[in-house]
């Protein structure tokens, strides 16, 4: 039972700890960094945990591939520190080992305990919505947050310690955990009025970030849930086609969306093209084993900001082709339990479509983790039915599975 609550909390710390925990130090002037440390390490401890329990419990499990695509990473990171000194390779490694590579090496022994608690996890990720909107709001109400960008049409807002993008990112997972909540499990009145409110907030939060990111991730869970189950389309498309028809067309967001679809880029996304192109130089130049996992001539908080392209730099052909064939296996299980655990199929395709858009690969915690949940699964693992049903449909299932 603590086991499971604590890869339960290693899990959502991965999806959307970090900006939960990052608006409350903004509301509360509490010092960021001496809070987000202390956070980590408690994580990673916990994870240590997790993993000596599953080994001394011989039941420890990581796919190969992906431990071995873990290690040459972070030999990159360690080489770029030691040998090429890149002070940046430093703080990436500390990322990169509290936050990536131990928490999913964690998960893996758990997965399937994991993948059968949908609801639970879709739960706790809507509820934390009654957490994170209060501060929010009250931070943007309060001049806490400030906005970045380029020019005047690529207005973003930020606080301190969480970038527009990851404001973005966690709106947008809380939105699509409560909608799912609602459809799915169809909750009592009670708990219907809540979540409905955390998707109302989550959804103007979003809205009010900026983060074109966050949009693009609404469009990808509603083509995958569409796919998952074609007859929620009934309700997807009343709900889309109404909320566009209620967007101002005059707000910012709405016209870098519009840039967006018409392929005119600001200044920002033409700066992140020009990076790309730069990463895929240095590819070309050194194609086996790359050149290095960040161009430190780019600037501070310049990188690639697509991890299938900044592989390549990284670790060249010898770290992308596992990578990819990683990504190609879990994102094949994913859509191979799309009838049953619906909500991890939609989050983990959500992620993919993040990291491609913006991050790094040695701060990509939340798809890294769902990438080993899916991976360490057995080939014979059949998800349980209820984790996709409605509960009027719950009473029979549980029946027959009773006597099965």
């Amino acid at each position: 039972s603590i086991q499971k609550r604590l890869v339960e909390t290693v899990l959502l710390w991965a999806l959307i700890g970090y900006p939960l925990m990052g608006i409350y130090t903004t509301v509360s002037g509490v010092d960021n960094r001496t809070v987000s440390i202390a956070l980590r390490l408690i994580i990673a401890a916990v994870c240590v945990f997790l993993i000596a329990k599953a080994i001394s419990d011989n039941r420890f499990k990581i796919n190969g591939l992906f431990a071995t695509f873990l290690i040459l990473y972070f030999i990159r990171l360690v080489y770029e520190y030691s040998y090429q000194n890149n002070d940046y390779a430093l703080v990436a490694i500390q990322f990169y080992l509290l936050s990536v590579a131990i928490p999913a090496i964690a998960v893996g022994s758990y997965s399937e305990y994991l993948l059968l608690s949908q609801k639970r996890i879709v739960f706790l990720l809507s509820f934390s919505g009654v957490l994170f909107l209060p501060a929010y709001f009250y931070a943007f109400k309060n001049g806490l947050l400030f906005t970045q960008g380029t020019d005047e049409f690529n207005v973003r807002y930020a606080a301190e310690a969480v970038n527009a993008v990851s404001l973005g990112h966690v709106t947008c997972t809380i939105a699509i955990a409560s909608f799912f909540y609602l459809i799915e499990y169809r909750p009592r009145l009670t708990l219907y009025a809540v979540l409905a409110t955390v998707l109302a907030g989550a959804g103007v939060a979003l809205f009010l970030s900026g983060a074109r990111a966050g949009i693009v991730g609404l469009v990808v869970a509603a083509v995958v849930y569409a796919v998952a189950r074609p007859s929620r389309l009934a309700i997807l498309l009343p709900f889309a086609l109404g909320g566009l028809m209620y967007l101002p067309q005059d707000h910012y967001l709405v016209k870098r969306m519009n840039d967006l679809v018409n392929a005119q880029w600001d200044k920002g996304s033409l700066a992140r093209l020009e990076v790309q192109s730069t990463a895929i130089s240095d590819f070309i130049d050194s194609p086996i084993v790359g050149k290095h996992f960040i161009d430190m001539s780019w600037g501070p908080g310049l990188y690639p900001h697509n991890i299938l392209i900044e592989i390549l730099m990284a670790l060249g052909l010898i770290g992308a082709v596992p990578l990819y064939l990683i990504f190609g296996m879990s994102i094949y299980r994913a859509i191979k339990f799309r009838a049953d655990i619906t909500f991890y199929t939609i989050i983990y395709m959500v992620s993919f479509a993040f990291l491609q858009t913006s991050g790094a690969i040695w701060s990509a915690g939340n798809l890294f983790v769902l990438t080993s949940v899916f991976l360490a699964t057995s080939n014979n693992f059949v998800p349980s039915p209820l984790a996709g049903l409605p509960r009027s449909n719950r009473t029979v299932n549980g029946s027959v599975h009773a006597h099965l």
